[in-house]
């Protein structure tokens, strides 16, 4: 496998990790937002504890993602920098950016989780903004100034935006699948349902003409 190839895979992989991390955090953010929207009884002896544990689960869900981008950062880059003496193809080189990119982009989080009580809102319990660290923006940069001196960046990154073009197009006709799935799997057991009350009531019938 050549630098390119182990270039982009190592791009694949590190989406695929942050994927995997986004996809954890949304399970967390769904479970602490079921804590918040429960009444909180200040009078129980429990209120205080229950307000600093929302908040602890907050700010560790928030810590985890933060570095899972960052993290990927670095272990993209220790992987990718030796390479770029075996001259991978621009568009490695461009992909990499851009993975930097995103993740740094992705790393500014700010969240802002609040809590109530008997329906009245108690206002913020957790409030969390980060940014990607300097020595990560720092490696940005670099691959910005490597990639925009490698011959054929212009064209790359009119051949990146077609892609990303190409990507978001694929992506909405998948998610129009989906939906038509959805109303067709809907549709169904519509019909099921029914045709299931017609047989109960045919069937209630025989048993009332057989009394």
């Amino acid at each position: 496998m050549g630098a390119t190839e182990i270039i982009l895979e190592a791009v694949e992989s590190a989406k695929r990790e942050a994927k995997s991390a986004e996809s954890l955090y949304d399970i967390r953010v769904e479970t602490i937002e079921r804590r918040t929207s429960r009444t909180i009884d200040l009078f129980g002896g429990t209120a205080t504890s229950q307000v600093v544990e929302i908040a602890s689960m907050a700010k560790e869900a928030c810590d985890d993602l933060y570095v899972a981008y960052q993290t990927q950062v670095k272990i993209l880059v220790e992987i990718c920098r030796p390479l770029l003496n075996e001259q991978p193809s621009v568009r490695a080189v461009k992909e990499v950016l851009e993975m930097i990119r995103w993740l740094n982009s992705e790393s500014k989080i700010e969240n802002n989780f609040s809590g109530s009580l008997n329906g009245s809102s108690l206002g913020q319990m957790y409030s969390s903004k980060y940014m990607p660290s300097i020595e990560n923006k720092m490696i940005e940069q670099l691959w910005e100034s490597k990639y925009n001196s490698m011959p054929g960046a212009a064209e790359e990154n009119r051949a990146y935006q077609q892609r990303k073009i190409e990507e978001r197009k694929a992506q909405r006709e998948a998610e129009m699948r989906e939906r038509q799935r959805i109303r067709e799997e809907e549709r169904r057991e519509r019909e099921e349902a029914v045709q299931r009350e017609k047989l109960r009531k045919k069937t209630g019938e025989r048993t009332l003409l057989a009394e």
